[in-house]
C-alpha cells in the first residue's frame, strides 16, 4: 500500500482511538489541576489567618504591655511616695490630697493604698460609700482577690488584664505593687476603654468576617489548641447555612491532633482543615475553610469542550493533507537524514535540496548554514578552549588572593578579640588576692559564651572592709566586653577614693555607662549589685540577680534585688531607684552570687537549670570550702547542660565566712 494511503488510514485510526481517551484524560487532568489550585488558595487563606491572628495578638500584647510597664512604674513611684510620707510622719489627709492631685492632673483613674489588713485608707474614688477592703476570697471579690498575695509577701507586683469594673461596668486595668516600707497594697487604675475597643477590633470574629469577603470562600470554622470552638463565619445565602457537614468537627480534630492538613470535597465545595501556627511553630488552634468548586466546574467544562473541538479539527486536517505531505516530505527528509549522518562522522560534504523555494528549501539552506558553522566551530574549538582556560586561571588567582586577604582579616579580628579577652582575664582577682582576704573564703568561676564576655565580678579589700561587685552586660561579644571593662574601672575608682554612699555610687556608674554607650551608638546596659562586708555584716545595693544565703544549719534565704536599683545605661538618672539592704553573715554561712547564665543554662531537652537546683546544690555542699562548693555547682551545671545550647556568659561567686571568726 502506498505511503499516502497508509498515512490516511493511520491518521483516521488515531482520530477514532484518541478523541475519547484524550477527552477523558484531559478532563481528569484539568479537574485535578483546578482543584489543586483551589486547595492552594485554601492553604493561603490558612497561612494568612495564622499571620493575622499572630499579628493582631502581638499588636494587642505590645500595646497592653506598654500600658502595663507604665502602670507598674507609676504604682512603684506612688508606693515610694506613700512610704516617704509615712516615714516623715505626714498626716493621712495630706497624703490623700497629694493622691487626689495626681489623679486630677494625670490619666490615672483611681489610686488605692491599704493598711496591712487590706483596707484602703487612701482612696481617690469618692463614689464608694464605705472604705474598700481587699479579700483573698474569690467568691467575695472575683476581681480584687488576685492582689491579696502582695500583703502576704508572695508577690511584688500584680498586673490584671482589662476587666469590666464591678462598680460601674467600665473597662479598667488595675496594677498593684507591694508596699515599700510595710505590708500594704498600692493599686493604680486606668480607664481601658480604648484597650477593650482595640481587643474587639482585633478579635478573631472580625478577622474571619473580613476574610469571608474574599470571593470563593463560603465559610470558616476555628477551634483553639484544646479543640474548643472559637469563631465561625458563613457567607449569607450559601449551602452551608442550610446544611451542616457531619464530618467537619472530626476533620478539625484530626488536623489539630496530627498537626497536618486534611482536604475533602463535599457537595461541590472543597474543605481544607489545617492547624494554625505562629512563627515559632507553636500550634494556635485549627481552622476549616470551605471553598466553592463552582468556578472549577464551569472552567472545566469550557476547557474540555475547547480541547475536544481542537483535537478533532487537528486530526481531520491532518487526514486531509496527509497524502500531499507524504509526497512532498519523504524525499527531502531522506536527504536531510543522510546529511545528518554525514555530519556525525565529520563528513562535511552532502547533497541537499537547496533549489526548492518552499519551507523544505529554507530548512535545507538553514541546515547547510548550520553545517558550515559547525565546521568552523570544530576548527576553532581548541583555540577557544585554551583562551577560556587562561581566563579561568586568572579568575582563580584573583579568588585565591581574595581568600588570603579574608583569612588575614579574620586573623586580625581574632587577635583583637583575644587581646580584649586577655585584658578581661587580667583584671579579675586572682586566687592569691582572694586567699589574702580576712574572715572570708572566696571562690569564683567565669566562662564567657564567646571570646569576649559581658559578665563582671570583682573583690577589693580596703580599710577593714571587703567590697564585692557582680554584674551582667546585655549580650556578649566585643561591645559587651567594652562595657564590662568600663564598669570594672569605674567601680574600682569609686572604691579606691572611698565612696560608700549607694546613691552617689550608682549615679556615677550609670552616667559613665550611659554616656559611653550613647557615644558608641550602642544599646547595651547592665545589671550591677555592690556588696560591702565588715565584721559579719553585708550592705547590698543595686539591681541584679537575687543573692542567696545558706546558713550553717542548712536554712536557705533568698534576697531579691529588684527594688534595690535599676539597670545601668538605660536612663540618664537612676538615683530614685537606689535602695540598700543589710544581711547578717554568721560563721560558716555561705553567700552565693551569680549571673543569669547559670540559672538559664539549657539542657538537651530545652529545660532551664533554674535557681531551685542551684540552691539545692549549695545546701548539699555547704560544709565544704568555697572552692569545693563552687566546683560542685559547676560540675553539676556542666553535666546538666551537656548537649544543650550555651548562649550566655556564666559567672558564679561563693563567699563563706570562716568558722574561726566566731
Amino acid at each position: 500500500m502506498k505511503l499516502p494511503n497508509r498515512l490516511f488510514i493511520a491518521l483516521s485510526a488515531v482520530a477514532l482511538l484518541t478523541v475519547v481517551p484524550t477527552s477523558s484524560v484531559l478532563t481528569w487532568a484539568l479537574r485535578r489541576e483546578l482543584v489543586a489550585r483551589t486547595q492552594a488558595s485554601g492553604l493561603m487563606v490558612v497561612a494568612s489567618l495564622s499571620r493575622l491572628i499572630e499579628s493582631t495578638q502581638t499588636i494587642y500584647q505590645r500595646v497592653e504591655g506598654s500600658v502595663d510597664g507604665q502602670s507598674v512604674t507609676t504604682a512603684t513611684a506612688i508606693a515610694e511616695l506613700v512610704a516617704i510620707a509615712a516615714a516623715a510622719g505626714e498626716p493621712t489627709t495630706t497624703t490623700q490630697q497629694r493622691l487626689d492631685r495626681i489623679v486630677a492632673t494625670t490619666d490615672l483613674g483611681q489610686i488605692n493604698v491599704t493598711n496591712s489588713q487590706g483596707c484602703a485608707y487612701l482612696n481617690t474614688n469618692r463614689t464608694l460609700s464605705r472604705p474598700f477592703c481587699f479579700s483573698p476570697d474569690p467568691n467575695r471579690q472575683p476581681q480584687a482577690h488576685v492582689f491579696w498575695p502582695l500583703l502576704e509577701g508572695k508577690a511584688q507586683r500584680v498586673v490584671q488584664p482589662v476587666r469590666r469594673r464591678e462598680t460601674d461596668d467600665r473597662a479598667f486595668k488595675y496594677v498593684a505593687v507591694a508596699g515599700r516600707d510595710r505590708p500594704r497594697i498600692v493599686q493604680v487604675g486606668h480607664s481601658a476603654e480604648l484597650l477593650a475597643q482595640l481587643r474587639e477590633e482585633l478579635g478573631l470574629q472580625r478577622i474571619l468576617e473580613d476574610l469571608l469577603r474574599t470571593e470563593g470562600i463560603l465559610g470558616i470554622w476555628t477551634v483553639d489548641a484544646n479543640g474548643t470552638p472559637q469563631a465561625t463565619a458563613l457567607k449569607p445565602g450559601s449551602l452551608l447555612e442550610r446544611e451542616m457537614s457531619p464530618d467537619r468537627p472530626r476533620f478539625l480534630k484530626y488536623a489539630l491532633d496530627t498537626q497536618s492538613t486534611v482536604t475533602r470535597e463535599w457537595q461541590n465545595t472543597l474543605e481544607v482543615s489545617s492547624p494554625l501556627w505562629n512563627r515559632d511553630k507553636q500550634v494556635l488552634g485549627a481552622v476549616t475553610v470551605s471553598l466553592s468548586l463552582e468556578p472549577v466546574t464551569l472552567a472545566l467544562r469550557r476547557q474540555v469542550a475547547l480541547a475536544t473541538a481542537a483535537t478533532i479539527a487537528a486530526i481531520a486536517l491532518a487526514a486531509l493533507v496527509s497524502f500531499r505531505l507524504s509526497r512532498v516530505l519523504v524525499q527531502p527528509v531522506s536527504q536531510l537524514n543522510a546529511a545528518t549522518q554525514s555530519l556525525s562522522s565529520h563528513d562535511w560534504k552532502h547533497a541537499l535540496p537547496l533549489d526548492r523555494d518552499d519551507e523544505i528549501g529554507d530548512l535545507a539552506r538553514s541546515f547547510e548554514a548550520m553545517a558550515a558553522r559547525l565546521h568552523h566551530t570544530f576548527d576553532t574549538l581548541e583555540q577557544r578552549v585554551a583562551e577560556r582556560t587562561a581566563d579561568l586561571e586568572i579568575a582563580n588567582g584573583e579568588i585565591a588572593a581574595l581568600n588570603d586577604r579574608l583569612a588575614q582579616e579574620n586573623d586580625r579580628l581574632g587577635a583583637e578579640l583575644d587581646v580584649l579577652r586577655r585584658l578581661q582575664q587580667l583584671i579579675l582577682p586572682n586566687e592569691e588576692e582572694l586567699a589574702a582576704i580576712p574572715e572570708l573564703d572566696i571562690a569564683a568561676y567565669m566562662k564567657p559564651a564567646d571570646r569576649v564576655g559581658g559578665d563582671y565580678y570583682d573583690v577589693l579589700h580596703r580599710n577593714g572592709a571587703t567590697e564585692i561587685g557582680i554584674g551582667d552586660v546585655t549580650g556578649h561579644g566585643l561591645e559587651s566586653g567594652m562595657v564590662m571593662l568600663m564598669a570594672q574601672a569605674a567601680v574600682r575608682t569609686l572604691l579606691t577614693v572611698g565612696e560608700t554612699d549607694p546613691v552617689k555610687t550608682m549615679d556615677v556608674l550609670n552616667r559613665v555607662i550611659y554616656d559611653n554607650t550613647r557615644r558608641m551608638r550602642s544599646l547595651k546596659n547592665m545589671t550591677l549589685s555592690l556588696l560591702s562586708y565588715r565584721a559579719g555584716r553585708l550592705r547590698l545595693f543595686g539591681q541584679h540577680e537575687e543573692a542567696i544565703v545558706v546558713r550553717r544549719s542548712g536554712q536557705l534565704e533568698r534576697f531579691d534585688t529588684l527594688d534595690l536599683g535599676f539597670p545601668l545605661g538605660l536612663e540618664e538618672d537612676v538615683t530614685a531607684f537606689v535602695a540598700e539592704l543589710e544581711i547578717d553573715l554568721g560563721p560558716g554561712d555561705v553567700l552565693v552570687l551569680y549571673t543569669d547564665g547559670v540559672t538559664e543554662a539549657t539542657s538537651a531537652k530545652g529545660q532551664l537549670y533554674g535557681p531551685d537546683r542551684l540552691c539545692d546544690q549549695i545546701v548539699q555542699h555547704r560544709q565544704g570550702t568555697a572552692r569545693e562548693i563552687c566546683d560542685a555547682v559547676i560540675d553539676d551545671l556542666q553535666t546538666y547542660a551537656a548537649g544543650g545550647i550555651a548562649d550566655d556568659d556564666i559567672t558564679l561567686m561563693i563567699l563563706k565566712r570562716d568558722l574561726e571568726t566566731a
